[in-house]
């Protein structure tokens, strides 16, 4: 974990030598981040969108063998099978990612920003302690939003069972970081806001375009 700290430390110092603004800073930075992770966000996309379009064949499934659970389990394996869907490809690449994401938030917890500020609050303090009530607000009500949507955006959204099972868990997230950004340094609220912000728009796009390619291959 130190030396992918280290690592992203010195990158973020090298951006820093380019633009001189720490507020930019952590937008370039999070921008190139996205860029390199970019890979492992397609794969799991790709494995959720298949997993989702199979969905009516295993409910079929769930129907025909309700009474008879190990055939159940047979038959779904099956259609995994032939269908070459890996049900827990999708866990893979966002483990590959969390070591990365928990290096990034230690960089930002522990970075020195000095006097630096960005849209008016100074990015090494607290941003309880910003001062401007608007901004705190603003701030911390813009990670609980930002969470919840880029949240939702990678949540399935035709497993009905589950589906308010998930929103609930995504409304207690939401909240939940929104509540610890009002106690974090701004530094760090800032890289959550446009992480989160950055996702949603990677991962409609996404969405919509792996998609759309695997409703093509299934016509075919």
């Amino acid at each position: 974990m130190d030396a992918i700290k280290n690592i992203l430390i010195d990158i973020f110092n090298w951006i820093h030598t380019i633009v001189p603004d720490y507020g930019l800073d952590i937008i370039l930075f999070t921008l190139l981040l996205k860029v390199v992770l970019l890979p492992f966000n397609i794969l799991q996309t790709n494995s959720t969108v298949k997993t989702q379009m199979i969905q009516p064949k295993i409910k079929e499934l769930q129907v025909k063998y309700k009474n008879d659970p190990q055939k159940l389990q047979q038959a779904q394996m099956d259609l995994y099978k032939s269908e070459g869907v890996n049900p827990f490809a999708g866990c893979l690449p966002l483990l590959i990612q969390m070591p990365v994401l928990f290096a990034v938030f230690y960089v930002f917890r522990e970075f020195n920003f000095g006097d630096a500020t960005f849209l008016g609050v100074a990015l090494q303090k607290p941003l309880k302690e910003a001062g401007n009530i608007v901004l705190v607000l603003f701030y911390t009500l813009l990670s609980g939003a930002s969470t919840f949507l880029s949240t939702w955006l990678l949540t399935p959204k035709n497993q009905e069972p589950n589906a308010m099972t998930n929103n609930r868990t995504n409304v207690i997230m939401s909240v939940f970081f929104a509540y610890i950004s009002y106690t974090m340094t701004t530094g760090l609220v800032v890289y959550w806001v446009i992480n989160n912000l950055l996702q949603m728009g990677i991962q409609y796009s996404l969405n919509k375009f792996i998609r759309k390619r695997a409703e093509v291959a299934a016509q075919k």
